[in-house]
């Protein structure tokens, strides 16, 4: 199924055809500064990224963390690689032109590609910046045709910005991800939770991302509640078919960690689930095997 062409779809972005006056730098598609926060409209609510810390490993490249683990390495050449000591997916080459592409992942079936289909200019948060649009997808072979070129999901990343949409073809097909407002280098753009909300946030209801992820086969699993309450902890495959029970019964106020172990299940994307008599709260986590 081709992808819908965003650049149309978005009531914020307003597109001209103007030929490019100055090359961004290549590194202003992923802002990697500590301290950096982006905010999201996803399927299980308002999520928020923040950059926790940086660090240079041996061979001069860039380690990005957003928790305790390295979540990206951007290389001596800008190609961006998510969970670096992990599935190691090249996920964006920052300075790419539209036609580029590149093997996003190997797999004995086929192999993965990403596919630059658009570069352009846009207004984002009222102001002209250069936006591309990648795909993601696979061909029947080794070789990339575009012809033959399966589009799975697509991302649209902004210069000065970094990720502003994502979009999945397959179940659950639909936005993964819409930028709803952003801290980069200091500069606020658009609407950002203030500290103040998300410290009542951290005080009340709260379910962390696990930890390590992906892994294999076992993963820990933070939540938080404020008041003694019958407290649900479910796991999910993609399908909505639950698989796994952790936590089912009455807690008192605290911070919990429990485990998840996964040797039973297949490698792929999972979704566990908080639930208490009037909140949920969702995230995924990837199994790697």
């Amino acid at each position: 199924m081709k992808p819908i062409n965003i650049f149309a779809a978005f009531l914020f972005f307003t597109l001209n055809q103007n030929i490019f006056a100055q090359e961004p730098d290549p590194l202003s598609f992923f802002p990697h500064s500590v301290g950096n926060i982006w905010e999201y409209d996803t399927p299980d609510g308002i999520q928020r990224y923040e950059i926790v810390g940086d660090s240079i490993a041996p061979d001069n490249s860039i380690l990005v963390f957003f928790n305790r683990y390295p979540d990206y390495r951007i290389d001596t050449n800008f190609n961006v690689f998510m969970s670096p000591t992990g599935l190691n997916w090249h996920i964006y080459k920052l300075n790419s032109d539209s036609g580029d592409y590149w093997v996003y992942n190997k797999v004995e079936q086929a192999w993965w590609f990403a596919f630059i289909s658009n570069v352009d200019t846009g207004l984002v948060f009222g102001e002209e910046r250069i936006l591309k649009q990648i795909n993601y997808g696979f061909c029947r072979d080794t070789i990339f045709e575009p012809n033959y070129f399966f589009v799975v999901y697509y991302k649209i990343i902004v210069e000065g910005i970094g990720l502003i949409y994502e979009w999945n073809e397959e179940p659950p097909q639909g936005p993964q991800k819409i930028l709803q407002g952003c801290i980069i280098d200091g500069d606020t753009f658009g609407v950002v939770t203030s500290v103040e909300e998300d410290l009542q946030i951290a005080e009340g209801f709260q379910l962390l991302q696990n930890y390590p992820n992906p892994f294999n086969p076992e993963t820990t699993i933070k939540f938080q509640t404020s008041a003694y309450r019958f407290v649900e902890l479910k796991v999910f495959n993609l399908l909505g078919q639950e698989i796994s029970t952790i936590v089912n019964e009455e807690k008192p106020a605290g911070i919990y960690e429990v485990k998840f172990n996964g040797k039973d299940f297949s490698s792929g994307i999972y979704i566990y689930r908080l639930k208490t008599e009037n909140k949920i709260i969702s995230r995924k986590m990837i199994l790697l095997k």
